[in-house]
């Protein structure tokens, strides 16, 4: 008998630091979440600055925050990051940026910067 463990497959949680404050991504995100971040982020795309197709991506991505910190407050997180972050987050989330402390290609500049220790 062959046996495929899907648990092995995962790879591990991701971080990820807005203002200062670290949370954690968990590696395995449902296919729920990761439809409804495709599914909100391409509404986003296609309906431009539609507030409530604005509202419905960020609120994507809050999910996966509360996965491992249910105190964060959708209103404080909303605050807390800009478009940029935003799609940096999607991105991040979604497996297509590995390290955000390195450039994404065509990029003059860092997502991120840790301060050395």
């Amino acid at each position: 008998m062959k046996l495929l463990n899907l648990d092995k497959i995962i790879g591990e949680d991701k971080v990820v630091e807005i203002n200062g404050i670290e949370y954690i991504i968990p590696a395995a995100i449902s296919l729920d979440a990761t439809l409804n971040i495709t599914k909100t982020s391409q509404d986003l795309e296609a309906g431009g600055a539609d507030p409530e197709k604005m509202d419905a991506a960020i609120k994507a991505v809050f999910d996966v925050f509360t996965i491992r910190d249910n105190k964060i407050k959708y209103a404080d997180f909303k605050k807390a990051i800009c478009l940029e972050q935003y799609t940096a987050l999607v991105r991040f989330i979604m497996g297509q940026i590995e390290d955000a402390e390195k450039k994404p290609e065509g990029s003059k500049e860092e997502l991120s910067k840790k301060p050395a220790k």
